[in-house]
């Protein structure tokens, strides 16, 4: 939330806070079992860890450097975009 870029749209930290605090309300918290070191950016490996304990249908990125893979599991690794215009709920 706080690179540069973000700041070019406005009210977004507002926003993205919003959608935060809104999130920690309904989220259940897991606590992964299996500790993963399958990406070479650490940090993304907490991301499979739990899509993988949690039996995730989706893991939505823009990070397409390090998820080079379709699916993990049983879990769908997609952009943002194409998880929009193909999964998204239906009103």
């Amino acid at each position: 939330m706080q690179r540069p870029k973000f700041s070019l749209i406005p009210s977004f930290q507002l926003n993205a806070e919003l959608v935060l605090s809104r999130i920690a309300e309904l989220a259940v918290r897991t606590e992964p079992a299996e500790p993963l070191t399958l990406l070479k950016d650490d940090p993304d490996n907490r991301f499979l860890e739990l899509a993988k304990a949690t039996k995730s249908d989706f893991l939505i990125t823009g990070n397409s450097r390090d998820f080079q893979f379709a699916t993990f599991y049983e879990t769908q690794i997609l952009n943002p975009s194409r998880y929009w215009n193909h999964y998204k709920p239906k009103d």
